[in-house]
């Protein structure tokens, strides 16, 4: 899903209304220029949560969408 979602339909330039309308509301929202949304516990052991993160920039545009395991 990850892959999916950052090669065909997050591209960079991507406007933050458009990423809500694809995902829905991020489940946490630092401030306004990074959603995260949780994808379970996903990669190596399944013992750590992993997130999709996609970070805009001033003009509210995607900049750097990135995988964090935690």
């Amino acid at each position: 899903m990850y892959d999916d979602l950052r090669h065909h339909y997050l591209k960079k330039g991507l406007d933050k209304q458009a990423v809500l309308n694809l995902l829905g509301p991020p489940d946490i929202k630092s401030d306004d220029s990074l959603f995260n949304y949780n994808l379970g516990m996903w990669s190596g052991f399944r013992i750590d949560y992993d997130t999709l993160n996609i970070a805009f920039n001033s003009k509210g545009k995607v900049a750097r969408v990135y995988r964090v395991q935690h």
